[in-house]
């Protein structure tokens, strides 16, 4: 946390880095867009290896690369038994260096597990390669039998990729997408991992001992030369699980594969690498908290050099199910959860201003890539070709899975009448995102999530009356929903718009942002009005244990942090970087109106009945008992939110 009465963690908005200028001169045509997508799931029984859910990776990424631009017979795929070593290397070769133009972007996507193998030429500091494990690689090292020869080492795939720059040249581009863990170690086994801590490599390597440990994936991304750039993304450091991912359908996918596609499928033209990285860490910390995805690369260039589509403002019907039935081929990921309420209106119409709508309706039944929508009343045939807006928006629910794993049966019963009183908690055998486990030697309950970060402890009593560790139990789970549904969020207004300037104790200069802060470093922090319009604003903080604080409005009313067009706001303290460690969210606020924020959080919902949307919706999320976990809508226009993603680490930078 932050000391000095407040916990925050701060970087340049995401608002702020999220258009780059595309570079047009020299580049007089449309470049082509290629990707090879490689997933690995159904690993030979005798292979050793887990099965994974690498094949609905494919379907989700599909999808979000058709909605920027790639045409479908650019997307190459192969699956499990296509996918073996020479098989990659291959489809790398045939579907992307040899069918790339100089000038083209390519994409290069590998789902399945990872592992650690024996350096073989003393270049890594810890003494291990990070490689793919291809269909064809045994998970097990046998002495003169399977030495990890199948498997494609990072030096390996960079060499190969390094042709596929050669041949983009200097004015294409390349983005390279991991999802796999080489390492880390799982005790419990409460979620399936993209990877292993046994690593390949002879017990007599295993024994020596290495100076340093390297925490680093790479793909050698700043190679010298008339290559193209390349910006790589990890789902996870070498040293850590990367954790598949169940949505509430049951369906699972790869952590960078699922967080990915929402992401990239939505962005607008010249977002950076930094913004989709942040929305990136944003989404790993709900599902995987301990998880760090890395990247490789030019961070501050526009995504795909630019060359993307971006996001309409409107949604077409894919197909009429009957008259007053439509599916859109847009779902979850474009926001569009159950509850949001959208309008029909004739086809063309992009300026809804003084226009009468065809008709509202509701999205129902909604997947990752597409939704139904009921209308209030049946259309005719000759006007089913109209534009879906959206009027006012859900943002999913709050529901939380936990599983027990309680041997008192008397603590078991009390914690079975969880959902009695919270019904947006919901009790599970398999896939659960939380774990309440029972620690009889220490007399603890433990709240964990499936990649076993601790979100709170709780002392057993002596007396046998378990309300009090109920009650304890009910509202750290609350905060975790709470903080799971508002971190992802992010609200657009064409009008409004701020920008957060970060500043060191004494620098004139805004520091950069890297996405990473020491605890100790001190900050100053610097807001201007870059919108259209003047606006309110307002800061909340969100840690990585799910606590949330108000930054601002602080002291004075809510009415007084206004700011003109053009105007700036100093925070008046210095903010100091503490404990906890690890991914912090920081959400920014612009308004129409002003927002009293204050009394909502720090009384938990309690008071604070302020009219606004945004803060009905903020105390939605407290009071969770009494409900299953559904939450109104927002209403589009007069907002706008825009997300702060950190990294908070140990150590001393000074001040």
């Amino acid at each position: 946390m932050l000391r000095n009465l407040f916990h925050i963690l701060i970087v340049t908005a995401v608002s702020a880095l999220a258009f780059v200028p595309i570079p047009t001169e020299g580049n007089p045509t449309k470049p082509g867009k290629f990707a090879l997508i490689v997933a690995v799931g159904k690993y030979p029984a005798s292979s050793g290896w887990e099965q994974l859910s690498s094949e609905n990776d494919v379907r989700i990424l599909r999808d979000a690369f058709l909605k920027q631009g790639f045409n479908e017979d650019h997307i190459a795929v192969i699956t499990d038994r296509q996918a073996t070593r020479q098989g990659i290397l291959k489809a790398i070769r045939s579907h992307l260096t040899e069918r790339a133009k100089p000038g083209d972007v390519a994409v290069f996507h590998f789902s399945g597990h990872g592992q650690q193998v024996q350096d073989d030429n003393a270049d890594e500091v810890d003494g291990f390669d990070e490689a793919l494990v291809p269909f064809d690689s045994p998970k097990h090292y046998q002495p003169g039998i399977y030495e990890g020869q199948n498997l494609i080492r990072d030096e390996e795939l960079g060499s190969i990729l390094n042709e596929l720059r050669s041949k983009l040249g200097p004015q294409g581009h390349l983005l390279t997408l991991i999802d796999a863990c080489h390492s880390g170690t799982a005790t419990r086994g409460l979620g399936k991992a993209r990877g292993t801590d046994e690593r390949m490599a002879s017990l007599e390597y295993l024994n020596q001992k290495f100076d340093r440990f390297g925490d680093e994936n790479s793909l050698e991304a700043n190679v010298p030369g008339d290559l193209a750039p390349m910006v790589a993304l990890f789902s996870a450091s070498p040293n850590q699980l990367s954790y598949e991912y169940v949505d509430e359908a049951g369906m699972s996918y790869g952590i960078l594969s699922y967080t990915f596609s929402k992401a990239f499928g939505n962005i607008k033209e010249g977002t950076s690498y930094r913004s989709l990285f942040d929305q990136l860490r944003m989404e790993v910390t709900n599902l995987s908290p301990r998880q760090t995805p890395q990247a490789e690369g030019g961070l501050s260039e526009a995504v795909l050099g630019g060359h993307i589509t971006g996001t309409p403002r409107y949604f077409l019907p894919s197909e009429w199910i009957d008259g007053q039935t439509l599916r859109l081929s847009a779902g979850t990921f474009a926001g569009l959860h159950e509850g949001t309420v959208v309008v029909l209106y004739p086809s063309g119409i992009r300026d809804t201003a003084g226009v009468l709508p065809l008709a509202f309706g509701k999205v129902t039944n909604a997947t990752p890539i597409d939704c139904d929508v009921e209308l209030e009343k049946s259309i005719p045939r000759a006007s089913r070709s109209g534009f879906v807006f959206v009027k006012s928006q859900n943002y999913g629910n709050l529901s939380v899975s936990i599983r027990l794993e309680v041997s008192n049966d008397d603590l078991a019963a009390a914690l079975r009448q969880l959902p009695n009183d919270c019904p947006a908690i919901k009790l599970t055998a398999s896939a659960p995102e939380l774990v309440l486990l029972e620690q009889p030697n220490k007399g603890n309950l433990q709240l964990l999530t499936k990649d076993e970060y601790v979100l709170g402890t709780f002392k057993l009593p002596t007396s046998g009356n378990y309300l009090g560790i109920v009650r304890q139990v009910r509202q750290q789970v609350v905060a975790f929903a709470q903080a799971k549904f508002l971190r992802p969020m992010e609200i657009a207004d064409k009008r409004l718009g701020l920008r957060l300037y970060i500043y060191g104790k004494e620098g004139p200069h805004p520091l950069r942002s890297d996405g990473y802060f020491f605890i100790g470093t001190e900050l100053r922090l610097v807001i201007v009005n870059t919108g259209k319009v003047p606006c309110y604003f307002s800061l909340l903080d969100i840690q990585p244990d799910n606590q949330m604080n108000v930054i601002i409005p602080a002291g004075k009313p809510a009415v007084d942090y206004y700011l003109p067009v053009g105007g700036r706001y100093e925070y008046p303290e210095l903010v100091e970087v503490s404990e906890p460690i690890g991914t912090e969210v920081l959400k920014l606020i612009a308004s129409d109106q002003p927002l009293d924020l204050t009394n909502i959080i720090q009384t938990r919902g309690v008071q604070g009945l302020g009219k606004h949307p945004f803060e009905v919706l903020l105390r939605q999320t407290y009071l969770l008992e009494g409900t299953r976990g559904e939450t109104g809508n927002l209403p589009k226009g007069g907002l706008a939110v825009s997300s702060v993603v950190v990294e908070i680490q140990e150590g001393w930078k000074g001040k």
